[in-house]
């Protein structure tokens, strides 16, 4: 099993500590009708679940690491959330490019730890500051680089 997944179960298993029910969607069933029958009978996480869909001209399709229902997470900014049960994408990683292994392969000790799922948005944010501080100084060469960097906690971020 790669660590990816041996993280992501990890967190699956804090969602399950913390009291709350789980789909898990096979990768060998229909993903998407899976998806929409847990969301439909208000499964609090979902794991791996598949989103497709889209309006005209454009498509839709995803397979986040979780989908929790927002009435089990914090709002963001504190403001009311709209009615009705609503989904939140969460994913399951902040580091990139193995960065944890390239600083102990360096014989360093690498700092990481496990976010829950209140905590995780607040770190995107200060991820995300990061993120806009290193392409503000990035060389002109390296600013697509560090723009991407900047695209990626954005899209973590959610809508």
């Amino acid at each position: 099993m790669r660590r990816g997944e041996v993280h992501e179960l990890s967190v699956l298993e804090r969602f399950r500590t913390d009291g709350l029910d789980f789909v898990k969607i096979s990768a060998a069933e229909d993903g998407a009708r899976a998806t929409a029958e847990a969301i439909q009978a208000e499964a609090g996480v979902i794991y791996q679940g598949t989103l497709i869909g889209g309006g005209p001209g454009t498509a839709l399709f995803g397979r986040p690491d979780f989908l929790v229902r927002a009435d089990l997470l914090p709002a963001p900014d504190g403001e009311p959330r709209p009615g009705g049960i609503h989904y939140e994408v969460v994913h399951a990683k902040l580091v990139r490019d193995q960065i944890p292994g390239i600083i102990a392969a360096a014989r360093r000790q690498p700092v990481t730890r496990v976010l829950d799922h209140t905590g995780y948005p607040a770190a995107l944010r200060t991820k995300l500051l990061e993120e806009a501080r290193e392409a503000q100084a990035a060389p002109h060469g390296q600013l697509a680089s560090e723009l991407a960097d900047v695209l990626e906690v954005l899209n973590a971020l959610g809508p």
